[in-house]
């Protein structure tokens, strides 16, 4: 056998490891690609200002915090007071009805990861490393008081929150 019909006879097999490093290559950008996503988007969700005042309020019992250029003391009780629907409670005050506002749009941005998630574009547990603390205060009664859980639940419950419903209860099997 010559030089040339070896190369001819190991080239198929020389095409196969380069099209499988392509390949291997190529799924190795997009798991970086969707990793970039990810940190881009929990980047933006945690510099958020309204975010960050969700956090504050989930992190303590009792916390001094400026709504929307208002100072306020959010108790537990008081955040429990603010979280009843309309069909428990008719009138709120500037400050609870900014303080709504503020966790609508924290929900909405949580709702927006449960949808990445189940398109496909990013993995629950990657998610749950950076925000998986929070969410878990959102039902743990550890840290929170079971009247102001039940005001969760049934707030997301009432205002069809269905996607952060969801992200709660996958983020469960990360405890």
């Amino acid at each position: 056998m010559n030089t040339i019909e070896i190369i001819i006879k190991f080239l198929p097999f020389v095409g196969l490891l380069t099209f499988i490093k392509i390949v291997w290559e190529y799924i190795q950008s997009l798991k970086w690609k969707k990793s970039e996503f990810l940190a881009k988007e929990i980047k933006d969700f945690q510099n958020d200002p309204d975010t960050k005042i969700v956090y504050q309020i989930l992190d303590w019992n009792v916390r001094k915090i400026n709504i929307r250029g208002e100072d306020v003391i959010v108790s537990d009780e008081k955040l429990a007071e603010v979280l009843k629907t309309h069909g428990e409670k008719n009138n709120y005050e500037l400050w609870e009805a900014n303080l709504r506002d503020i966790f609508d749009k924290f929900f909405d941005r949580i709702s927006t990861f449960q949808i990445y998630i189940e398109s496909g574009l990013i993995h629950e547990k990657e998610l749950f490393l950076y925000i998986g603390y929070y969410i878990n205060l959102l039902e743990d009664t550890s840290r929170k008081p079971k009247k102001v859980i039940d005001a969760f639940k049934n707030y997301l419950h009432c205002y069809n929150y269905t996607n952060v419903e969801s992200l709660i209860k996958s983020f469960k099997k990360y405890q």
